[in-house]
């Protein structure tokens, strides 16, 4: 989620932290932040039980809803949705949507248009027809690129506003836990990669 290094339509943000490369993080740069999240994980086991009961509080909700339809047919495509963003967006910046939010709904909009224009990519991946597929991308393909842009700069305002309220000796997620490195040593590898 936070990337470093230079990007196309990336968005620069203080610190030279830039985010929008996750399509450009590979070799050396994947190595770095790979190594950041990877020593968060485990500094995070150690330190916190509190995370397994937000998981859980989660996961309560999902039962819930589940009781709540008596055993009739349902379609838990938006359950399953709303858990699995929930999940990862408490882990990455302690942020938790509700479904029928217009936020997660524009941000379920955004993922659902990126992995239906990736479903193409074994045709491009074969043969030689991949050099040419930057030169004539579809309507879809152009769509997605253009949401991945919004998704960057929706990112990027959530790192503005935890940047307002951030306290280096409190840090209750990954994002503050990124935000302390880079705040502590401007030139640490994680940036600078």
């Amino acid at each position: 989620m936070f990337c470093c290094g230079p990007v196309s339509k990336g968005i620069e943000h203080k610190h030279d932290l830039k985010l929008g490369a996750l399509e450009e993080a590979e070799g050396e740069s994947w190595r770095i932040q790979s190594k950041f999240i990877h020593q968060y994980f485990m500094d995070f086991g150690r330190k916190n039980s509190d995370f397994d009961i937000e998981f859980h509080k989660l996961l309560d909700v999902f039962e819930k809803y589940i009781d709540q339809q008596n055993g009739k047919a349902h379609d838990y495509q938006n359950m399953i949705s709303e858990y699995g963003f929930n999940a990862i967006s408490k882990f990455v910046m302690s942020k938790e949507y509700k479904f029928d939010e217009p936020i997660f709904q524009q941000i379920l909009k955004w993922i659902i248009t990126a992995a239906a224009t990736l479903d193409g990519f074994n045709f491009y991946l074969s043969g030689t027809l991949f050099k040419y597929y930057f030169k004539y991308l579809t309507k879809n393909e152009k769509q997605m690129t253009s949401n991945f842009y919004a998704f960057t700069q929706y990112l990027s305002s959530l790192v503005k506003e935890r940047e307002k309220t951030f306290d280096k000796n409190n840090c209750r997620d990954l994002l503050d836990n990124w935000l302390k490195v880079i705040s502590e040593n401007p030139n640490h590898e994680y940036i600078k990669c």
